[in-house]
């Protein structure tokens, strides 16, 4: 159990690191879900772990009291990230859905405190690789002391390169802030220039991590999408103000240098001789702004559809784009949904999304999806008991 909880707890620190291999065989979203659940089983091994040390070897020492703090910081962490920093299975139980609401108003579920807090982990890391580096049973023999110091080691060092070496590459490569658009009331669109170069490896409907170093916004590192087409001199990102950091984004000055760590994430729809269905809700048109500017200038050899719901018109922003895009392309469909205007609240409900797949395309559509988690689970339910497959439904969750 003891080896088991080692390994494990190692490899969720590593695996947090945004390795770029691991990104594109799975997407990040996903490799970062797997590192929570690898993260919690190592936990468990640990727990059994100290129950039988306890059981039959009592005798406290420096050896044991390293591993001792270390899951102290460990169950504290396990503890508050399912509560308090993602949205997790354990906000269906209705009190634990209550306390994370009232917290979320006050300063202790501040972004920045809580990212802090679960850094700590790396702490944790460096007393439990001391811990089984002092144990006897690895001191047995030197290819064991070899080994395990050898994986912490590695722990650490990818860590430290991704909280600190990273960091120091991208101002190298750092760009300015050419621009800030008001698109919408409480939505902006900022523009980013770097020598007239593009960001490399950028594909259309990924995300990059963006550092803004002013003091209006603080300079820590958050997700968003990338909302121009590959290829562009500028790199652009449209965001909604949804919390205190997008909120102050609007008061950055032009020029401020901006570090991008990206790009990352699979959600790449391609014209891949199925029928394609986008849907978006809000904000989370902005990979699809990124894809259609991609294919602004080439032929479409299948019939694509772009549902986008909003609570009025005055928010769905590139609107103009989009007509021209439907446009100039006949096989492309646009279908606007107005929830908070006219005559009653107008859903993506199941009707609508069977106006958007023919019948005959239920076995073959591509369905990409990107908005609120709410009408992500209800869509998937209203698409599989059409027909649609899950393996055909597409979303990307890196916030």
């Amino acid at each position: 159990m003891g080896i088991g909880a080692y390994c494990y707890l190692l490899n969720a620190l590593i695996l947090s690191a945004r390795i770029p291999f691991l990104d594109r065989l799975f997407g990040h979203d996903k490799v970062l879900v797997f590192h929570g659940y690898y993260a919690a089983a190592g936990f468990l091994l640990a727990i059994g772990h100290i129950v039988f040390k306890m059981e039959y070897f009592s005798e406290p020492t420096v050896q044991t009291a390293s591993g001792i703090v270390a899951m102290v910081i460990f169950a504290a962490v396990v503890t508050v990230t399912p509560l308090l920093m993602v949205k997790s299975p354990v906000h269906r139980i209705r009190a634990l859905e209550r306390l994370w609401r009232v917290l979320s108003r006050t300063r202790v579920c501040d972004y920045n405190r809580l990212k802090l807090f679960h850094n700590s982990v790396a702490f944790a890391v460096l007393l439990i690789g001391i811990h089984v580096y002092l144990a006897s049973s690895t001191q047995e023999s030197l290819l064991r002391m070899a080994l395990m110091g050898a994986w912490a080691g590695l722990a650490l060092a990818v860590y430290l390169y991704h909280k600190f070496l990273r960091v120091l590459l991208l101002r190298r490569k750092r760009w300015a802030l050419k621009g800030c658009s008001g698109l919408a009331p409480g939505i902006c669109e900022f523009s980013l220039e770097r020598d007239g170069r593009p960001l490399e490896k950028h594909r259309a409907g990924q995300f990059a991590y963006l550092r803004l170093l002013s003091p209006e916004c603080g300079s820590e590192e958050h997700p968003f999408t990338i909302s121009s087409a590959p290829g562009s001199r500028e790199l652009k990102f449209t965001v909604k103000a949804l919390g205190d950091y997008t909120a102050k984004l609007g008061n950055v000055p032009v020029g401020t240098t901006a570090l991008v760590d990206g790009s990352y994430g699979v959600f790449v729809p391609e014209q891949a001789g199925c029928p394609v269905l986008f849907v978006a809700g809000g904000i989370g048109i902005t990979p699809f702004l990124s894809v259609l500017g991609s294919w602004q200038e080439v032929a479409l050899t299948v019939p694509v559809t772009l549902l986008w719901s909003c609570r009025t018109s005055r928010d769905m922003v590139h609107r103009e784009f989009i007509d021209g895009f439907a446009a100039k392309h006949s096989t492309f469909r646009f279908l606007p949904v107005i929830t908070r205007e006219g005559a009653g609240d107008r859903r993506v409900d199941p009707d609508l999304l069977r106006r958007a797949i023919p019948k005959d395309d239920v076995q073959r559509v591509r369905v990409y999806f990107c908005g609120p988690d709410g009408m992500r689970r209800s869509v998937s339910k209203a698409l599989v008991a059409m027909g649609v497959r899950r393996a055909q439904i597409h979303y990307e969750r890196f916030s």
